[in-house]
């Protein structure tokens, strides 16, 4: 991020330092140019404001990112409260956590205090050397001959200026769970070979064109671990595909003119014209800044139905929402396997996981790709979802922090909440790019698939009820397993009705979109009667118990 080069306020400096003192003493003391003193000291103020600018904006994001921990931690306790989850509630340190708060909130202040602050706790410049009249000699002055051993003199400790650090970092990454090859573990097809591991940083340097990041070199047989940053990258023997794994954190987008992760590729009008008029851009691996870093290894040259529709509209889109909505507990981690043809992407597979306690749970694959030997063109690009696992029902539509908040509202006025629940869903872009859209074939016809297709929506009735007009009015009907839940206070049944209405809309949804399997179709046909029948007749005697069982019974027939 420029904060000065490029804005009106860079002009602006230049004129102020044009003729000032300092410059003609830099000239003095360096005996130097009075052009080459004034180019120096302007472009170093210029460059040293930079630095102070991006120290500042990398502090405070740090300060309201731990602000942010705070208050999910005191928003869990108010929760629990809210549920009448009382015990093992640590008063103390909840106290303690607000206290925490007050202090961080107090860090944030605005840059004229933060530089006065910082500017006041270093220590001075050392004095200039005064310079002589012409013709007067001045004798060095010698210290006193003594006997005794000269006692050092103490310095008074300053507070030293922390340099700038490469945006995204965040501490308590290092141990987090990974599915990243382990060291020492074997590499097959490498004859006895074993993985090694590279605790990983970035330095920097400034040169003449300002802030240069240097990043590790990426070798085979070894993973870069960059601990600050939830951050590893590897290259996969045989394919030499570019796997990164990174635990999703706070977008660093803001601060790309910083960082410059892309710049290891050239842009698309300095490769060649046909790829300035394919309209290629660098796109980025699981590194994507706007998930929380900006790194260089998985970047590839790629379409823009790529680069911003397929992923930052859809598959990244997704990740981030998943992110900004992640409950108490739970963290995603987003990665990426990227093979190139030459600087070219050829494939990329994305992978979203959800950690918690300690494990990871693969949620959803989906890969891109472009046939080999295809120019560059928005029509060749092929994407799909390889898999989704089980885990993706419980992890990978979590209720939105907005409707929590609305939900926890109703609770305390007493009032009905069902229709505040919102999920996380994908992004339009990506149902649109995997073309899960119900559509009209012959297989709707089916009987098979309409004797199903009716079974699920007298099953969501009897779960959740159903809105019908009458004399001009919506009405609910049905609903009495939900109803019955809500009159017992059954918190257990309530998350299970709402687990099983979304096992039952992804059945529906599936149903109509696939090719009709009558043999698997009479099997959820009939799992789903005996539930219905059931629990129509005998609805106070339904347990979540039961309600679980049938989920684990209709995601073992999708």
């Amino acid at each position: 991020m420029n904060f000065l080069r490029g804005t009106k306020f860079e002009a602006q400096i230049r004129l102020n330092l044009k003729g000032h003192p300092v410059v003609e003493a830099f000239a003095a003391r360096f005996d130097v140019p009075h052009e080459r003193a004034q180019h120096v000291v302007i472009e170093s103020v210029i460059d040293a404001m930079e630095l102070l600018g991006s120290e500042y904006v990398m502090k405070m994001n740090r300060v309201v990112g731990r602000m942010t921990q705070l208050r999910e931690a005191i928003h869990f306790v108010y929760e629990r409260v809210l549920t009448g989850s009382l015990e093992d509630i640590d008063t103390e340190g909840m106290g303690q956590n607000f206290a925490d708060l007050r202090a961080e909130t107090r860090k944030l202040v605005d840059p004229k205090t933060w530089a006065e602050t910082e500017g006041a706790a270093l220590p001075p410049l050392p004095p200039l050397p005064h310079t002589p009249p012409p013709g007067v000699t001045i004798e060095p002055i010698r210290p006193p001959v003594t006997t005794e051993p000269a006692v050092p003199a103490t310095r008074q400790r300053g507070r030293r200026r922390h340099e700038p650090q490469y945006p995204g970092a965040r501490p308590g990454l290092a141990d987090r769970p990974t599915r990243a090859p382990r060291k020492g573990d074997l590499i097959p097809g490498r004859g006895g070979k074993r993985w090694g591991e590279q605790i990983a940083t970035i330095t920097k340097e400034i040169d003449a064109e300002g802030l240069l990041w240097h990043w590790p070199d990426l070798k085979d047989d070894v993973v870069l671990h960059f601990p600050e940053y939830g951050y590893r990258v590897w290259k996969e023997h045989g394919t030499g595909a570019v796997v990164e794994e990174l635990l999703t954190g706070p977008s660093v987008t803001k601060g790309r003119g910083l960082t410059r992760g892309e710049d290891v590729l050239f842009t698309a009008g300095d490769v060649s014209e046909a790829y300035r008029a394919a309209k290629t851009e660098r796109a980025h691996g699981a590194a994507s800044p706007g998930l929380g870093l900006d790194a260089p290894y998985g970047v590839a040259h790629a379409v823009r139905r790529i680069n911003q529709w397929l992923e930052r509209s859809g598959v990244e889109m997704w990740a981030r929402r998943l992110r900004d909505n992640a409950e108490s507990g739970v963290e995603y981690l987003w990665t990426t396997r990227t093979q190139k043809r030459g600087q070219t992407l050829a494939s990329r597979e994305y992978t979203l996981s959800a950690v918690v306690d300690g494990q990871i749970h693969e949620l959803y694959v989906f890969e891109t790709s472009v046939p080999a030997g295809s120019a560059p063109s928005d029509t060749n690009v092929d994407f799909k979802l390889v898999g989704a696992s089980p885990a993706a029902e419980v992890y990978g539509a979590p209720v939105t922090r907005k409707s929590r908040a609305a939900i926890e509202s109703a609770a305390q006025s007493g009032t009905d909440s069902r229709h505040l629940i919102e999920r996380v869903e994908p992004p339009k872009v990506l149902v649109e790019a995997l073309g899960r859209t119900s559509r009209t074939t012959q297989d709707l016809a089916h009987p098979a698939v309409q004797r199903t297709g009716e079974r699920l929506d007298n099953l969501a009735t009897l779960l959740e009820g159903k809105e019908v007009e009458r004399r001009g009015r919506t009405e609910l009907v049905g609903a009495k397993l939900l109803k019955r839940a809500f009159e017992s206070e059954d918190s257990h049944l309530i998350e299970a009705i709402d687990a099983l209405t979304n096992v039952v809309q992804d059945l529906q949804r599936d149903i109509t979109t696939g090719h009709a399997d009558p043999a698997r179709l009479a099997r959820i046909d009939a799992v789903v009667k005996a539930f219905h029948d059931r629990a129509a007749r005998w609805t106070d005697k339904v347990t979540a118990a039961d309600v679980l069982a049938l989920i684990r019974q209709l995601k073992a027939l999708r």
